[in-house]
């Protein structure tokens, strides 16, 4: 009978030299820093090999998107499918492009416009001044989120969508705040939706690239082509975006109105400060 690789006891005998190669690499394992030909982390030095069709990266960071509805009437939150079929309709959802988050994201919101629901305001939770109204959602906003309010009113009552970008990783009015000084590539995105909400991704992603006077040009991405299996993960699209992420750079998208949470993997080829020469 083989000897089990790990028994615990005094009574372990001596290592074999396979035994101690393996544990010297489980001990450092850990996650996502890269290597040439693999990654390594940081803090625990783990060594990744490249997956076969999926790109080597450095980092990888989460954006999550939310959507609460409520009435704003007679205080009380509202399910999407209680929504009156009128206001019914697909969000405008915006990512980085620090530059026209400053203004506004009124470029942005060009490319992606809501006919029905009017923006109010919006901004980074904790740091921006937000009316009693949004308390009702208080409890699932997190310092440094960033949190857009949409009004309508339909049959004598005011709705309110409230939009937010989250990313756990880090804040993500920090991830902006950074763009004023640093660049990244993106070089895939994982996007997944609900199991039960795969049309989802058959909604385009739009790159942006905004110049310093307005000027604006965007280009399309279908989810729907890079959905990973002919049976299995269709609520998952491995992008392989390669894009470099700048304050100028937009991604822009709409939402189903029942898509209340969905989900962007971002791997990061790179990232590196700006230099002015």
């Amino acid at each position: 009978m083989k000897r089990k690789l790990i028994e615990s006891g005094e009574n372990r005998g001596p290592l074999s030299a396979h035994e101690k190669n393996l544990l010297n690499s489980m001990s450092k394992f850990d996650n996502l820093e890269l290597s040439s030909g693999g990654s390594s982390s940081l803090g625990g030095a783990a060594n990744l090999k490249n997956i076969l069709g999926n790109p080597i990266f450095t980092a990888q960071f989460n954006l999550r998107f939310l959507t609460y509805y409520q009435n704003e009437t007679v205080p009380a939150l509202v399910a999407a499918a209680a929504l009156p079929v009128a206001i019914q309709t697909n969000n405008s959802i915006v990512a980085f492009g620090n530059s026209d988050f400053a203004g506004g994201y009124p470029k942005s919101l060009q490319f992606v416009p809501d006919a029905v629901w009017a923006l109010d305001r919006f901004g980074i939770f904790g740091r921006d001044v937000f009316a009693t109204e949004t308390m009702l959602i208080t409890p699932f906003i997190n310092r440094g989120d960033m949190v857009s309010i949409w009004n309508v009113t339909t049959g004598a009552v005011l709705y309110q969508k409230i939009i937010i970008v989250r990313c756990p990783q880090v804040a993500y009015g920090t991830l902006l705040d950074a763009l004023n000084s640093d660049t990244f590539m993106i070089n895939m995105i994982r996007y997944k939706v609900n199991p039960l909400q795969v049309g989802q991704l058959i909604n385009q992603i739009i790159p942006i690239v905004q110049s310093l006077f307005g000027k604006a040009q965007d280009d399309k991405i279908d989810p729907s082509t890079y959905i990973t299996g002919d049976t299995y993960n269709q609520n998952i699209s491995d992008i392989p975006l390669e894009l470099a992420i700048d304050k100028t750079k937009i991604l822009a998208t709409y939402a189903g109105f029942d898509v209340v949470d969905f989900d962007w993997t971002i791997t990061v080829a790179y990232s590196k400060k700006i230099r002015i020469a």
